[in-house]
């Protein structure tokens, strides 16, 4: 009798390890990864939609802007100079000796930007260095007259000896001019320095200041 009955007992589903509760856990463990793996799709696409709005946003306020040498100058000559840094920056980047030039002038000048001393002549010097004659100038008066630097009449001369090479009207006479407040030994240095660079620079200077 009592092992009829005990043979005719079900189980309670209540009960830890009831047979209800064994055959719900896997069930249960799926649900769980399933929800696991609903809000990592769920914050994935939140991240993937986040990113098309910003290049969306990108796109509407600069589509397909490419930087151009003319419209820069243009903006320059303009006193626009948003627009002007806008474009020579990254031909500045790409290697532009004339956007390195005007990048240099606005620094040293305090165009459109907060005067910075140093990066006018990092933008300077690079152009001065590839034979932009308006940079080799500027960098000359620079050191002339020691504005925004500390004034070095050598490297002054060098810069505007360089300039004399290309531009032969007036920088000849400036270069007379400031070796009068020159010793003989830094003039020497100077012209030292030009032949270096560019050899016989001396005597072309000279002949083209007659």
């Amino acid at each position: 009798m009592h092992g009829a009955v005990a043979q005719g007992r079900r189980e309670d589903p209540r009960e830890p390890g009831g047979g209800a509760s064994a055959a719900l856990r896997p069930l249960r463990t799926g649900m769980a990864h399933a929800a696991r793996g609903l809000a990592s799709f769920v914050t994935a696409a939140a991240v993937f939609l986040g990113l098309q709005v910003l290049l969306g946003l990108w796109l509407a306020t600069d589509p397909g802007f490419v930087p151009d040498l003319r419209q820069a100058q243009r903006a320059f000559d303009l006193e626009d100079w948003e627009t002007a840094k806008r474009h020579l920056e990254p031909l500045s980047r790409r290697g532009s000796p004339s956007a390195d030039y005007l990048l240099g002038e606005m620094y040293a000048e305090g165009k459109g930007v907060k005067r910075d001393v140093a990066r006018a002549l990092q933008h300077l010097e690079r152009a001065a260095e590839a034979d932009v004659v308006r940079a080799q100038f500027l960098l000359g008066r620079l050191y002339a007259y020691g504005e925004a630097v500390p004034r070095n009449v050598v490297r002054a001369h060098y810069w505007l000896s360089l300039a004399a090479l290309q531009e032969r009207q007036n920088v000849p006479e400036l270069l007379r001019a400031l070796e009068m407040v020159m010793s003989t030994s830094e003039i020497e240095e100077a012209w030292a320095m030009a032949e270096r660079r560019v050899p016989g620079a001396r005597r072309r200077v000279n002949e083209a200041g007659r």
